[in-house]
């Protein structure tokens, strides 16, 4: 049995969910301030890209302690739960690892970003279908995880094709339905 579980039978809060949990709210205010407010700064040649690209590295990393919080919290089991988890996680590593080599290259970044994107999607898709499968939450907040997956193929990979800054506002919503996640995460520990 796992501590995490052993917790919630008790009616215990574990604290690494919620430490990680409050990671996740932090990893998404960053996403929609970065993505909406300070989009430009986004482009390989503003002043500011590499103290931008520290930044999303961090994001990322609070994000994938997120993804790790639901994976604790034990929501969704069994095999299609197993392999979303792992390919969401692998998919956000991916994303952290492409991040600074936007620095060096972007021909290497791209396929990188796109390796990163069909994990994530994948594997935040099969989770959240899991969850929704298990039933462990409820309501509106069910659907949380799995928002997250199908908004990239959705909302983020058309948005790739629109001129402008479309694609770096997409990112700055999408971090809204991991807000909606991490909100989710909390709220469900026990008081």
């Amino acid at each position: 049995m796992v501590v995490s579980e052993t917790r919630a039978r008790r009616g215990l809060v574990d604290p690494v969910i919620v430490v990680l949990g409050w990671g996740l709210v932090l990893s998404s205010v960053a996403d929609v301030f970065i993505g909406l407010v300070l989009a430009n700064q986004e482009n390989p040649g503003a002043p500011w890209y590499p103290t931008m690209t520290v930044v999303n590295v961090a994001q990322h990393l609070l994000m994938l302690g997120g993804v790790y919080a639901v994976i604790r919290s034990r929501v969704g089991e069994g095999r299609l739960a197993r392999a979303g988890f792992s390919l969401a996680l692998f998919g956000i590593a991916v994303l952290c690892a492409a991040e600074p080599v936007t620095l060096l290259s972007m021909k290497v970044a791209g396929p990188l970003f796109g390796v990163a994107m069909l994990g994530m999607t994948a594997g935040l898709t099969m989770a959240g279908v899991a969850v929704l499968r298990a039933g462990t939450w409820q309501g509106a907040a069910r659907f949380s995880l799995l928002a997250t997956g199908v908004y990239i193929p959705l909302v983020m990979v058309p948005s790739m094709f629109l001129p402008g800054l479309w694609f770096h506002y997409a990112i700055g919503i999408w971090g809204l339905t991991f807000l909606w996640l991490a909100v989710t995460v909390l709220r469900t520990q026990p008081r």
